[in-house]
């Protein structure tokens, strides 16, 4: 049986820089303003980058994942 990957939504709580990939090394390829609705799909090994559902990723200290219908 296949895997099925959990999606989070989250928040961007301040301006924010996206990126190619996870690290401040990793090239800016877009900006999210503050309040901007994400859909996060995965993270890094150190849980300290959110993957979108675009490819880019976030500083996960820049966004407010949003809890769980249900919880």
């Amino acid at each position: 049986m296949e895997e099925i990957t959990p999606v989070l939504f989250a928040t961007v709580n301040t301006d924010a820089n996206l990126r190619d990939g996870p690290g401040l090394d990793a090239t800016i390829v877009d900006f999210a303003p503050a309040g901007t609705q994400l859909t996060i799909v995965d993270r890094s090994d150190d849980e300290e980058w959110l993957q979108l559902e675009n490819g880019f990723w976030i500083l996960a200290a820049l966004a407010d994942i949003l809890p769980a219908e249900g919880e």
